[in-house]
C-alpha cells in the first residue's frame, strides 16, 4: 500500500472521529489507532466496564441541580454545535424560553446530524457543552428550568 492510500486512512480517521479503523488490502492489513480526544471539562476516565451505559431518563434530575430544574444530555457522542451546524446561529441561548421538543443543538456523527431537544418546556438556565466540541453519550449539555412546578 502506498503513502498516499495511508494518508488518505489516516484522515479519514480523524475527520469520522474513530480511535482505530483497519483497512484489508491484498498485501495485508493496515491498522491505525489514534488516542480518543480528551475535553477539558471531562472528568478523568474510568476503566471500561462490560455493562452497558445506562440510557438517560427524561426529566433525570443531577447534583446541584435545584429539583424545578433537569438536564438535557448527549444521546449520542459526537460534535455538539448550538445550531443546526458549525457556522449556523445558535437555537437558544441562556435565559430564553423553550417548549417541549424545541431543537436546542445538534451533535453531529459522521456527517449526520441529530437534533438535541427539550424535554419540556421552561427557561434555559445553562449551556453545559461548548460549541465544537466532541460529547459524549450521556454528558450534560443543558440545564432547563422547569415550567411544571
Amino acid at each position: 500500500m502506498d503513502a498516499e492510500r495511508i494518508k488518505a486512512i489516516i484522515e479519514l480517521s480523524k475527520q469520522s472521529g474513530a480511535c482505530e479503523i483497519a483497512v484489508e488490502t491484498p498485501d495485508g492489513i493496515v491498522r491505525i489507532r489514534r488516542r480518543p480526544r480528551v475535553l477539558q471539562r471531562q472528568a478523568p476516565a474510568e476503566p471500561a466496564l462490560a455493562v452497558a451505559a445506562p440510557e438517560p431518563t427524561e426529566a433525570e434530575p443531577a447534583v446541584g441541580v435545584q429539583p424545578e430544574e433537569y438536564i438535557v444530555r448527549a444521546a449520542n457522542v459526537g460534535w455538539f454545535h448550538r445550531g443546526a451546524g458549525p457556522d449556523a446561529e445558535p437555537f437558544v441561548e441562556v435565559g430564553e424560553q423553550v417548549e417541549r421538543d424545541q431543537p436546542l443543538a445538534t451533535i453531529e456523527t459522521l456527517k449526520m446530524s441529530n437534533q438535541v431537544t427539550a424535554e419540556a418546556a421552561g427557561e434555559v438556565k445553562e449551556i453545559m457543552a461548548e460549541e465544537g466540541v466532541e460529547v459524549e453519550f450521556g454528558q450534560p449539555l443543558f440545564v432547563i428550568r422547569s415550567d411544571a412546578e
